[in-house]
This record gives C-alpha cells, structure tokens and sequence, in this order.
C-alpha cells in the first residue's frame, strides 16, 4: 500500500448510474463491494474489459495454470509490485488453493531456504524476470517449458502481466484493502 487514503474514492450505491448499477448487480455478492471494482467503476468500459479478462485469468476452467500454481504467481508477482490490495486477497485464497502458511511467507521473502519443486522456482523466477526486466530468461523457460504445456506457459505469463497492470493502478489510484481483509506489514509503503 503506497497511499493511506484513495487519489480515486470507489464508487458508492447512491453514486451508480443505470449502467454502473447493471454491471454490480451482476456481479457475486463478494466481488460488488471491492474497492478495486468500485474504484475501475468510474469507466463503465473499462470495468468490462476488465471483468472480461479477470474472468479469463482467474478461471479454473479456461486459464489452464492449477489453481495452486495461479495463486503462488499471483501472490509472488503482488509481492514484487507491492500490491498491498492483491496480496491481502490472494494471501487468503492461496492457502484455499493449497499453498501453506510457510510457502507464502516464502513467497514474501525471497524464499531463501525454502524448497521449492523445480516448477514452483521457476514460476518464482518468471515472475521475478517479468516484474524487474519484463521478459522470462532462456534458462527459466527451459524449465518452464520442460513442465507446462504451450498454453500454461502463455497462461503463466498472463496471469504475472494481469497481475503487475491491476497492481500498478491499485497502487497509484490508492485502492485501499477491503475491511476484513489482513494485510502484511512487509506490504506497506507510505510515500
């Protein structure tokens, strides 16, 4: 979190147009009250592509990456971007997804010590090389490509890429974390 207050306020119930009104009204009860939905509300346009590709991205069904291995790329690349808001959230559905309490406090510090699988590392290492270089290094996706399919390798760094873009405007609009939702202090940093 780099902003104790929002730079863009989530749009509240008596705010909403028709037409913003439709999109919450279709959306889960859960998702109708996040600050980032509210907050990407201002642009109805933008708030349906951006529920189209979320949808994509976060589908078990159509993003062919196991939820596991989705959740360890998310929370590693929204550790690297210090997204305070994505990690809160993912933090709490990783464990759902299988990842322990000592693998995401891993993914927090570099894991150093821990012991991955040689796929988690290198799901590790790719989002590490998309978020400091933008691009995946031959030896990175050797292995990568020794694991996944065409598909999952295209899945993979799709999912890091959602994730640094949802990062780099909830960081910058001030979307603050959802009430509720814990976050790590590691994550805060108030400029």
């Amino acid at each position: 979190m780099r902003l104790k207050q929002p730079r863009i306020a989530p749009v509240s119930d008596e705010e909403l147009d028709q037409e913003q009104a439709e999109i919450v009204d279709s959306l889960n009860e859960a998702a109708r009250k996040l600050n980032l939905f509210r907050t990407v509300l201002h642009s109805v346009d933008t708030m349906k592509a951006q529920l189209q590709w979320s949808n994509y991205v976060g589908s078990k069904k159509r993003n062919d990456i196991p939820w596991r291995e989705k959740e360890l790329i998310i929370l590693r690349t929204s550790y690297k971007c210090l997204s305070g808001y994505e990690w809160s959230h993912h933090a709490y559905l990783g464990k759902h997804a299988g990842l322990n309490e000592e693998e995401i406090t891993a993914l927090r510090n570099g894991s150093p010590g821990h012991a991955w699988s040689s796929l988690d590392q290198a799901l590790i290492n790719m989002c590490d090389e998309l978020v400091e270089d933008h691009f995946v290094s031959h030896d990175t996706w050797a292995v990568l490509s020794d694991e996944l399919t065409q598909k999952q390798l295209m899945d993979a760094v799709y999912t890091s890429s959602h994730y640094q873009m949802v990062a780099k405007y909830a960081n910058t609009f001030g979307i603050q974390k959802d009430e509720g939702v814990p976050l790590h202090e590691d994550l805060y940093k108030i400029v």
